[in-house]
């Protein structure tokens, strides 16, 4: 064969291995002989001319296009032969072929594709259907019309890279392998691929994506240009650049679906959707219809799933009483219950109320060795430190500078919250809590580690079926007779469940080993039920009559905040409204009066008015000392002989029979019985029953927020200094049950922990859930929005709490369920939720509020004005109680326990106490109508607070 050498710019052929005789005219056409003229070239060719002469000859050669290129492409001889090609050969297609010369194979396809587009199909071609261009059924080489053919080897190629792309998908490699149980010893089972929750809170849409794009690059671009409407050049980068959401979610699920459909081990997105789903309660249909479809995996694998984490759970507690652990458990529990009803009523069926009691341990790390050494605690509780208990002690360990601090920043942070120009000074007021309020530092970004128990169908009304659920969370935790090792370990409740826990330990205290005696158990009171109960207190001392303006009742009534229907409970959300939104305008008509303005926003819009921050905290402490003090309330009532008069602002004087107020013509709503009669002044007075009113309602509410922001902010010590002084609330409310239940954590807290003890429980009374600063909740209040759930699955399964489906299914998972419902949306791309509703702004409420304070003058002295109602001082009330002798006879049961203690060793071993001394004399249930424990009818979750800048904020439970 002969070989054409072109040389560059002439176009002039230089002919090798052709003898002269070859040459003959008789070997090639007319237009051809041309080509072999040894006569110079005049002029250059164009490209058309070129690939004319070498078309002449191929013709020549009595070859074709097609066969031209095959001989051009081929690789192997009809004998299956390597084909030898010539050096030239080699290197030209070579360089073609790895880009090395231009235009590259891209173009030339793309003009073969665009010409074949314009070439009309051969009548007799019967290779292609009509109107496609694509044929599987015959053989590409076999196929007539290149559209055809280029078609169908381009859409098998793909096939088969896409085919190769599925088998690395479903390689255990890509990490898309999860199992819902492992079996140990199985074949081919691999630990690393058990479902864990890690495992399923890594889920994310993002990594899958990445994942296909990686491994699946070709399956992903075809399912992108299936979906996408661009039929631009530029559509793959547009597509990859400026994706929409939806489009990249879809097309992740679909790659992952047909992995899915390909092996069924390659399982991560369907085993996560299939937990998911479980976690908004996804009727069985629909597990039954999506796993038949690919989307998710069936029912009973996300359940084994479920079962199996729970397991793994149950095996981490055991690792906490191995020998060198520092890992700890404190667990908080409560009441569950629902009403089942039976759709289907039948002998032995009946619809009823199922009760049961969930758990939660809150993992403690890092504690001092020595935190829980049991020993050490019983011989502290032996000790009868209690005996030097009393109030004295009481009033001179409340830390008054401290409660100054409090008042001042209150003050201050309400003035700044109101006025726009005033909030340049928010980082000041946060410095103010780091140096002047802060008890207990948190590190930052704290986030809790907790860990649902199983649940079960005891009763903690009841002792016995109390005390089987007590086991019950203690075994789950591993904790026995054989792993107690001098180890304490903090149960917790609301009020009732801590009276009835320290019941438990009375009575078993006889029992010679430590764990059937209970003296393992370290009862500790909860904060949130706590502090709603003082929330009650308040409303229910302040609450008053429509004839008096400055009751509760007034202002709510201006406010058109709904009335409670009882005062002895009062709602959450509403009693919390009531009582800072009166607060916030008692404060800010305190700080109108101090700058003599009616419009503080205005005043302060002037630069020359803006004070300095020390200013502000001085004329705040100043206002708090004078409007928010059990002194202040003492000096409006009693003025004479004051010195320097009441310290009040002088208003107007008090005509003896005011005018009838519009609000006190209508009736007041109806309210069940209140057991605290309502107080009436004694008549001529000289002093002013409103401020006072005014100024104990301030010192109660300041109180009970500084407990909100506590809490929000993780600061425990500063919780603990306010449950001093409810100590004395409480007893002066008629609420002797908790004023003894806070009297015992005094004393637990002043004498019997142990600094390491003391320092472990105040920093895990509280959790965080989501690691944000300011979303610190209580532990009853988390168990509670646990508690929500649990019982919306017993009405949507209809089971009891013991059934082995909650117990191994769903309750050690609950937690994990709330938090997976908002990372499933955040997975997805979805926009985060506020979950709730939009709070409308307080303006209008808090301007008729200080409207009302300017006319009334409720904030100015007043000598002689009385209305009608006088708030009751309980702070004052409970210290005459206790000092009265109350205080002595809760001593002295709680040195029953200590002598118990002695009878078995600990302490000096003497005791002091007869045994009919050992009755159980608290007070019962029935001793008051306001301590009587009620049925919880919500039915929502319990609100939360959070704090932001120093700021309250009420919201309902999410991941924080």
């Amino acid at each position: 064969m002969s070989f054409i050498n072109w040389n560059s710019g002439t176009g002039t052929p230089r002919r090798q291995g052709i003898s002269q005789s070859s040459s003959s005219p008789s070997s090639f056409p007319s237009p051809a002989s041309d080509v072999f003229s040894a006569s110079p070239q005049i002029r250059r060719q164009t490209p058309e001319e070129k690939v004319d002469e070498i078309l002449a000859l191929i013709q020549a050669k009595n070859l074709t296009i097609g066969s031209f290129q095959h001989f051009l492409y081929r690789r192997y001889e009809d004998n299956g032969q390597l084909v030898k090609r010539t050096p030239r050969h080699d290197s030209m297609l070579r360089a073609f072929l790895n880009g090395n010369s231009k235009p590259h194979v891209g173009r030339v396809l793309e003009d073969m594709w665009h010409n074949a587009s314009e070439t009309v199909f051969m009548q007799t071609d019967t290779t292609v259907p009509q109107g496609t261009f694509f044929n599987p059924t015959v053989p590409v080489d076999n196929l007539l019309h290149v559209r055809t053919a280029m078609t169908t080897w381009a859409v098998n190629l793909t096939a088969e890279l896409m085919n190769n792309e599925g088998e690395r998908m479903i390689d255990r490699r890509t990490g898309l392998h999860l199992r819902a149980q492992v079996k140990e010893g199985g074949k081919g089972s691999r630990e690393e691929e058990r479902v864990t929750w890690d495992e399923v809170s890594k889920f994310s849409m993002a990594n899958l994506e990445s994942t296909a794009r990686y491994q699946a690059p070709i399956t992903w671009n075809v399912l992108s240009s299936y979906v996408h409407k661009d039929d631009s050049p530029s559509r793959l980068p547009v597509a990859y650049q400026l994706r929409p959401k939806n489009l990249v979610c879809g097309l992740t699920q679909a790659v992952m679906n047909l992995t899915f459909l390909r092996s069924n081990r390659a399982n991560r997105f369907q085993l996560c959707c299939g937990i998911w789903m479980f976690a908004v309660m996804a009727s069985k249909t629909m597990f039954r219809v999506e796993s038949r479809l690919g989307l998710t995996v069936a029912d009973s694998t996300v359940r084994r799933a479920l079962e199996n984490m729970s397991g793994s759970q149950q095996q981490q507690f055991k690792q906490a009483h191995e020998v060198g652990s520092t890992t700890h458990y404190w667990v908080v529990s409560d009441n569950v219950q629902a009403y089942a009803k039976k759709r289907d009523h039948r002998m032995g069926r009946p619809s009823e109320m199922v009760h049961g009691m969930a758990a939660t341990a809150i993992e403690m790390e890092g504690v001092a060795p020595n935190a829980f050494d049991l020993k050490d605690l019983l011989n502290r509780q032996a000790g009868k430190e209690r005996k030097k208990l009393t109030v004295d002690l009481i009033m001179d360990d409340i830390d008054w500078a401290h409660l100054d601090h409090v008042s001042t920043f209150q003050f201050v942070q309400t003035l700044v919250n109101f006025v726009p120009c005033l909030q340049v000074y928010r980082p000041q007021l946060h410095e103010f809590t780091a140096t002047k309020l802060c008890r207990v530092a948190r590190p930052t970004g704290y986030r809790s580690k907790v860990h649902p128990l199983a649940t079960n169908s005891s009763n903690e009304i009841k002792v016995q079926e109390l005390k089987d659920a007590i086991i019950d969370f203690a075994t789950q935790l591993g904790i026995d007779n054989d792993t107690i090792n001098n180890k304490c370990w903090p149960f917790s409740g609301d009020g009732k469940t801590f009276q009835e826990l320290h019941r438990i330990r009375k009575y078993s205290s006889a029992e010679p080993e430590d764990f059937d005696s209970f003296r393992w158990m370290i009862p500790m009171l909860e904060i949130w039920h706590t502090k709603w109960t003082d929330m009650s207190r308040i409303v229910r001392a302040h609450w008053g009559s429509l004839t008096d303006s400055s009751s509760l009742l007034y202002l709510a009534k201006l406010a058109e905040c709904p009335t409670p229907p009882k005062l002895n409970k009062v709602d959450f959300y509403d009693g919390q409204h009531m009582i800072n939104l009166a607060l916030d305008a008692r404060i800010l008509n305190c700080w109108e009066q101090h700058f003599e303005t009616t419009d503080l926003v205005k005043h302060f819009e002037q630069a020359a008015n803006i004070p300095k921050f020390e200013e502000l905290t001085a004329g705040a402490l100043k206002l708090a000392l004078a409007h928010a003090t059990t002194r202040a309330h003492q000096n409006a009532l009693n003025p004479e002989g004051l010195a320097n008069g009441p310290g009040f602002p002088i208003g107007q004087p008090w005509p003896e029979k005011p005018a009838e107020d519009s609000l006190a013509q209508e009736p007041e709503p109806p309210i069940k019985s209140d057991t605290v009669p309502l107080p009436f002044p004694k008549e001529q007075s000289k002093g002013d029953t409103s401020l006072a009113n005014g100024a104990l309602f301030m010192r109660d509410a300041i109180w009970w927020r500084e407990v909100c922001l506590a809490v929000a902010e993780g600061d425990t010590g500063r919780v603990l200094e306010m449950f001093k002084l409810w100590i004395f609330t409480f007893s002066g409310s008629g609420n002797p049950l908790y004023s003894s239940y806070l009297l015992e954590i005094y004393c637990n807290f002043k004498w019997e922990f142990s600094p390491a003890l003391k320092e472990a429980l105040l920093m895990y009374w509280l959790v965080n859930l989501s690691g944000l600063p300011g979303c610190f909740i209580e532990l009853d209040l988390m168990q509670e929005h646990f508690n929500f759930w649990l019982e919306e699955m017993v009405q949507h399964k209809g089971k009891e709490f013991n059934d082995s489906f909650y117990r191994r299914v769903v309750s050690m998972n609950v937690h994990r369920f709330l938090l997976l419902k908002d990372e499933m949306e955040q997975a997805v791309l979805l926009k985060a939720r506020t979950k709730n509703h939009s709070d409308p702004h307080l303006d209008n409420e808090l301007n008729m509020l200080l409207k009302h304070l300017r006319r009334e003058e409720l904030n100015k002295f007043r000598a002689g004005r009385t209305e009608g109602f006088q708030a009751k001082d309980n702070f004052s009330d409970g210290l005459n109680t206790l000092e009265a002798g109350k205080l002595k006879g809760f001593i002295k049961r709680l040195l029953v326990y200590s002598d118990r203690l002695r009878a078995h060793g600990y302490g000096d071993g003497q005791n002091s106490i007869e045994e009919e001394d050992f009755e159980d004399d608290l007070p019962d249930d029935e001793e008051l109508e306001i301590n009587r424990e009620e049925e919880d009818t919500t039915d929502s979750p319990c609100v939360r607070m959070v704090a932001v800048d120093g700021e309250l904020y009420v919201a309902p439970y999410c991941k924080c």
